[in-house]
């Protein structure tokens, strides 16, 4: 049977052979190959951090999407923020007074924070009954209810929080902000997380719901466990970080590089306050993976380390002269945990700044402080830190960098912030170099990264007008003799070099901007 299909196909193959020599045919058309649909591109998954402690009785997560007031578009400058306080409101499930009542006893609550490039979403719980209560935050993140009543709420609550928490209430915390709008005149960082009273009053539910399916997503996501969680726990956990949005691929936006300042650039914010709060600050380029960040560290920490009373400004300011409570230096963007002294975690940048918090002054000392503030970052500048002051740095560092990492919120965070900064495991890091620093490496990196000549200052005064009349006289701004006299002869006459200390401003450099306008559009 074989050879006879193998014959009758000869046969055939002859025939056609033979037909085509009597007549050309037309080839078929040739099918091109169709190309396969591209598949869409794939959201990259979340990074996940766990921090276990078997020991801890408490379990904590944190959800920080690196999303923040720079993906705000232009004109609805506070969606984010507003977005956030909306979705830790209420679920699908469940309305707010809900929501409370089911958090009730678990003794938890949703807290959000929303900073320039992060959003961080978290819940501290007992590890009995966290395998209950994170399904609950989960909940609002990825089925949140969008009420409007809310919406309208907390948008509001926004409005008069600006209007007069910021503007009227809080003059430490005006100034900061004030310092953050002109420091980075020009870049996403000089809008506060709030936003304006006008993008907020223009702001949409409509425009809130699409903002979410760019930003609270699982492709921005670093999501982290940490404390004493079993299994169970770790498998609500990363099931309910599944149910998050997915996303698109993500990016960081670009950020300008802004030039550098040209001599002192003042800004006058004009309202009524009982006392000054002086801020100053200038912008460097270095991040924590940088070489010299950890010495500008250390020499920052001595120059004026947060809410502590060993810094050179403190103690020159406060404890000989009695300023005011406390004055205090910052090297990279900062914000208090709460009431303690810590900074929060979870507030990455990719650019910083230089700072120097003047706390509130009295009238007649405003210059004064300004000037002898000044005056000692020149004098840091350009002496550098003393082989005393090293070291009772470093000892002061090596005992409260252990109480950076102090509970498993807190440490859960720092490991965040060494994914996100791409600073694995940095608090050794800056343990082990407390070790080898010496007297030269730090006043070295004080000379390459630090100035007092092109920089950012910022007053509160009712009378702006006067002071800034007095600024550009150029006069000497002396103490009043009953607040001199207990000093010694050397700081008097240190007195009198602050008082006379030139500033060496221009016309065009002193401006007056009335607190009606701050944060307005």
């Amino acid at each position: 049977m074989k050879r006879f299909l193998l014959v009758t196909s000869c046969a055939l193959l002859v025939a056609c052979g033979g037909d085509k020599a009597q007549k050309k045919s037309t080839p078929p058309p040739v099918e091109k190959p169709v190309a396969p649909m591209p598949e869409p591109p794939k959201a990259p998954e979340p990074v996940v951090v766990t921090q276990a402690d078997p020991s801890s009785p408490v379990v904590a997560v944190r959800l920080v999407f690196r999303s923040g007031s720079v993906d705000d578009p232009p004109g609805q400058e506070g969606i984010t923020a507003l977005l956030a306080g909306v979705m830790a409101e209420a679920s699908e499930s469940m309305d707010a007074a809900q929501l409370r009542r089911e958090l009730f006893p678990f003794a938890t609550d949703v807290v959000y924070h929303v900073d320039a490039e992060a959003t961080v979403f978290r819940m501290r719980v007992h590890r009995d009954v966290a395998a209950r209560a994170l399904p609950l935050l989960f909940d609002v993140l990825a089925h949140p209810r969008m009420d409007p009543r809310d919406f309208q709420r907390l948008r509001q609550d926004a409005i008069t929080d600006i209007e007069h928490r910021l503007r009227e209430g809080d003059d430490e915390s005006l100034g900061k902000a004030a310092l953050a709008t002109y420091l980075w005149q020009g870049h996403p960082y000089a809008r506060i997380p709030e936003g304006t009273v006008q993008s907020l009053k223009a702001l949409t539910l409509d425009q809130l719901k699409a903002h979410r399916t760019r930003v609270f997503t699982r492709a921005r996501l670093v999501a982290g466990l940490g404390g004493g969680f079993t299994p169970e726990v770790e498998t609500v956990f990363r099931d309910g970080v599944a149910r998050l949005p997915a996303g698109t691929s993500w990016e960081s936006l670009p950020l300008p590089e802004l030039p550098r300042l040209q001599g002192l650039q003042v800004h006058i914010i004009q309202k009524d306050a009982e006392a000054t709060p002086v801020d100053i600050g200038f912008r460097h380029g270095l991040s924590r993976s940088h070489p010299d960040f950890i010495p500008l560290m250390v020499a920052t920490s001595a120059f004026g380390e947060h809410r502590q009373m060993g810094g050179r400004l403190f103690i020159r300011m406060r404890e000989l002269r009695g300023l005011n409570y406390g004055d205090y230096a910052y090297l990279e963007h900062f914000l208090q945990e709460g009431s303690e002294t810590l900074a929060l975690t979870n507030i990455p940048r990719r650019q910083h700044a230089f700072t120097v918090w003047v706390r509130p002054v009295e009238k007649d000392d405003r210059v004064f402080a300004a000037r002898q503030a000044l005056r000692e970052l020149r004098k840091l500048v350009e002496l550098g830190l003393t082989s005393e002051e090293l070291e009772r740095t470093r000892n002061f560092l090596k005992g409260y960098t252990l109480l950076w990492e102090q509970g498993v919120n807190r440490k859960l965070g720092l490991a965040i912030d060494d994914v996100i900064n791409g600073t694995p495991q940095f608090l050794a890091s800056l343990r082990a170099r407390l070790e080898t620093l010496t007297l030269e490496e730090v006043n070295a990196a004080i000379k390459r990264h630090l100035q007092a000549e092109d920089a950012v200052v910022t007053f509160l005064a009712a009378d702006a007008q006067e002071l800034k009349a007095f600024l550009l006289s150029g006069a000497p701004s002396p103490r009043h003799d009953e607040k001199t006299r207990m000093l010694d002869p050397r700081e008097q006459e240190e007195d009198r070099a602050i008082a006379s200390y030139d500033l060496k401003l221009t016309p065009e450099r002193v401006r007056i901007i009335p607190v009606s306008e701050l944060f307005e559009r």
